[in-house]
């Protein structure tokens, strides 16, 4: 190559690179952060503290997608671990997941215009993971209350789910298929859940991330639990879930409050529908 097209090479790729770090300069903002939530299976005060370092990166970026999501994951994990914490975990994790997805503009304006959040605007791929955080939250959130009276919290939650899934369903290890699960086996007896298609999405979920054991727990608790032919599976994968050994690094922080739950699953029993 002449020495001229090569420098001249070699500019446009600097030029390029300068163009990509001011376009996402909360990349750099992330990373300290990213490396704490990294060591949150290690010592579960990393979890608060890579929380608190992408906080502190958000007042400077308030519109990252990138810090948004990544803070709706991790509030959501410490909600499932840390119940009793204040403020509550999947509250604030609903929360960035949907501020997340606001940054779209398109999606900002139709929600401005029509005053809600319609999921078929949202067609970039890198929101699918705000979709999925956002929804599986917010199921969580749900499970700890009411469902019964939130049909139309059900509605947004199922459709954010599946948006997620035509957008990018391998995200995070298949984590929109739980999202999907989750979702599809929380309305109560006359709101019709569809637990067939909840165990094909949670299986769906499990088999791409078999490391993580939330997913078990919910197939248990919310697919085979309220079917009274189905409690000998309900009993078989809790037991499993709890006689695991620790699975070493990230996951191993989900995975020990995936254990708990197991155990005071199996200590209460199967519920009914009306009782989850």
């Amino acid at each position: 190559m002449p020495r001229t097209l090569l420098l001249l090479t070699l500019i446009a790729c600097t030029g390029l690179n300068r163009r990509q770090r001011r376009r996402n300069p909360s990349l750099e903002a992330a990373r300290v952060g990213d490396e704490l939530f990294a060591r949150r299976g290690e010592d579960a005060a990393n979890l608060d503290a890579a929380i608190t370092s992408w906080q502190a990166a958000l007042v400077d970026f308030p519109d990252s997608a990138l810090l948004l999501q990544r803070l709706s994951r991790a509030w959501m994990l410490r909600g499932l671990r840390e119940p009793e914490r204040r403020p509550p975990g999947f509250v604030v994790a609903r929360e960035m997941g949907i501020r997340c997805l606001l940054t779209e503009p398109q999606v900002a304006s139709l929600v401005s215009t029509f005053g809600r959040l319609d999921s078929r605007s949202i067609d970039e791929s890198n929101r699918a993971i705000c979709l999925t955080w956002a929804s599986l939250s917010w199921s969580r959130w749900l499970l700890e209350h009411d469902v019964a009276g939130a049909a139309i919290d059900l509605d947004q939650v199922t459709a954010m789910a599946r948006r997620a899934i035509l957008l990018r369903p391998d995200a995070h290890q298949g984590a929109p298929h739980h999202a999907l699960g989750l979702a599809l086996s929380l309305p109560p007896e006359p709101l019709g859940p569809d637990l067939e298609g909840a165990e094909r999405e949670l299986l769906l979920a499990q088999t791409a991330a078999p490391d993580r054991w939330q997913v078990t727990v919910d197939l248990a608790v919310l697919v085979y639990g309220p079917q009274p032919s189905r409690h000998g599976e309900f009993r078989s994968l809790l037991e499993d879930v709890v006689s695991r050994e620790p699975v070493s690094g990230p996951e191993g922080y989900g995975n020990l409050a995936a254990q708990l739950a197991a155990a005071e699953a199996l200590e209460e029993g199967p519920r009914p529908r009306w009782a989850l």
